[in-house]
C-alpha cells in the first residue's frame, strides 16, 4: 500500500499546471511486439491501469484529501477524476486497437474490511459514470474489463455489474 507524502495537487489551481501523459508511439509498438509473442503462445494478454476512484488518490491527492473532496468540493473531485482517468483511457484504447490486448484490469480498492470507502450514492453520482464509460469504450474495441478491489464492496456490487465489468475477482471475505 502506498501513502502520499506530498500530493501533486494541494490546491485546485495546481491542477492547471500539470501535464497529462500522452500516447507514446514507440511504447505502443514495443507492447504490440510483446503482445504478439504471448498471443502466438496462445496466452491471454492484459494491461492494467488504476480506476476512476483510485487514480486521484494515487496520483493527485492522497486518500484522506480525495475523500474530503468528494464531500466538500464535488466539482473539483469531478475534475480530478477526469484529469487522471482520460489519459489512461486514451493510452489503453490505443493498446487495445494496436496491440490486440484481450483484457484491461482496473485496480484500486473501493472498500475496507467493513464496507466501501464511499457511499453507494457517491459511487453512483461520481465514479459509476466513469466506470461505465471505461467498460463501454474497452468493450467496443473487443477487450474484457476486470475490476480488482479489496474490501467489502457488496453494497456497490449491482452498480459495478451495471457499469459493465466482466469480472470482479473476490479479494476479501464477504
Amino acid at each position: 500500500w502506498g501513502f502520499t507524502v506530498s500530493p501533486a495537487v494541494r490546491w485546485p489551481e495546481d491542477l492547471q499546471r500539470l501535464e497529462q501523459p500522452t500516447v507514446d508511439p514507440s511504447t505502443i509498438k514495443e507492447i504490440k511486439i510483446n503482445a504478439k509473442k504471448y498471443h502466438d503462445k496462445g496466452l491471454f494478454v492484459y494491461v492494467a491501469h488504476s480506476s476512476p476512484f483510485f487514480s486521484p488518490i494515487l496520483y493527485l491527492r492522497g486518500l484522506k484529501q480525495f475523500l474530503m473532496d468528494l464531500i466538500a468540493d464535488r466539482s473539483f473531485a469531478e475534475k480530478l477524476i477526469e484529469f487522471s482517468i482520460k489519459p489512461q483511457m486514451e493510452i489503453i484504447n490505443a493498446l487495445i486497437e494496436e496491440a490486440g490486448i484481450d483484457c484491461v484490469w482496473l485496480f484500486g480498492d473501493l472498500g475496507t474490511p467493513k464496507g466501501p470507502f464511499i457511499s453507494p450514492r457517491i459511487y453512483r453520482e461520481l465514479i459509476y459514470p466513469w466506470d461505465r464509460k471505461i467498460c463501454e469504450s474497452y468493450h467496443k474495441r473487443g477487450a474484457f474489463v476486470f475490476l480488482h478491489s479489496h474490501g467489502y464492496i457488496m453494497p456497490l456490487m449491482n452498480d459495478l455489474i451495471n457499469a459493465g465489468f466482466d469480472a470482479i475477482p473476490p479479494n476479501s471475505p464477504l
